[in-house]
């Protein structure tokens, strides 16, 4: 595990999964990741957003990472059921 996680050179999901891959997710409330800014803006709810090298591609690959990553088994079959003819 690397720590701080440094995300400030990832632009593809690959990236973004190889260097947060090495995070463990369970059992973890913090986590310390640069070049990225998070801030609570309701009870459930996020504002993400890169500290440098803003682009909506990065955005776009960070967020599949994160659906991949927090997708729960459920809604992985739902999303598959929705897909098949």
């Amino acid at each position: 595990m690397d720590f701080p996680a440094d995300i400030s050179s990832a632009v593809t999901t690959a990236d973004f999964d190889r260097i947060l891959g090495k995070q463990n997710l369970r059992g973890n409330i913090n986590y310390l990741i640069r070049g990225l800014n998070v801030t609570k803006t309701d009870d459930d709810a996020f504002s993400i957003s890169f500290s440098e090298i803003s682009s909506a591609q990065r955005l776009e690959q960070l967020a599949e990472h994160f659906k991949n990553v927090f997708q729960t088994p459920s809604s992985a079959l739902l999303s598959q059921e929705t897909r098949s003819p």
